[in-house]
């Protein structure tokens, strides 16, 4: 059904019909065409940061509190301050618990890891 969420987003459709849509056989040219597109998912690493959960230089989606090979991305605690001028400066504070700031660690390896987290998260989708 989430791929089908996928094609229907994809195709563009503007029928009402989403419903059944959803729960129809899969559109597999679609998903095929969609699939070898170009994509820039700039919200990856948030959601699985979010979901408690971190990328390895290998592909791996692993829990962030788990010990594992250091991350390509992280997202580090940090408190803000905003001047009278609109000039905003951070600090980390690792005491923080609702602002984070987003750092690649891993320049060399974050495109094929996000890449290859995001292939096995997909493609065990219903």
């Amino acid at each position: 059904m989430v791929q089908n969420y996928f094609a229907y987003m994809f195709g563009k459709y503007t029928d009402s019909n989403w419903l059944g849509y959803l729960k129809g056989a899969k559109d597999k040219a679609l998903l095929s065409k969609a699939g070898s597109m170009d994509r820039h998912m700039w919200c990856t690493a948030g959601y699985l940061h979010a979901a408690g959960y971190t990328v390895t230089r290998d592909g791996q989606i692993v829990p962030l509190n788990g010990k594992h090979a250091q991350p390509v991305f992280t997202f580090d605690a940090i408190k803000i301050k905003c001047d009278d001028n609109g000039l905003t400066h951070w600090v980390r504070d690792d005491s923080s618990k609702d602002r984070f700031i987003f750092h690649v660690r891993d320049t060399d390896n974050y495109q094929s890891a996000m890449t290859g987290a995001m292939k096995s998260l997909l493609t065990v989708l219903p």
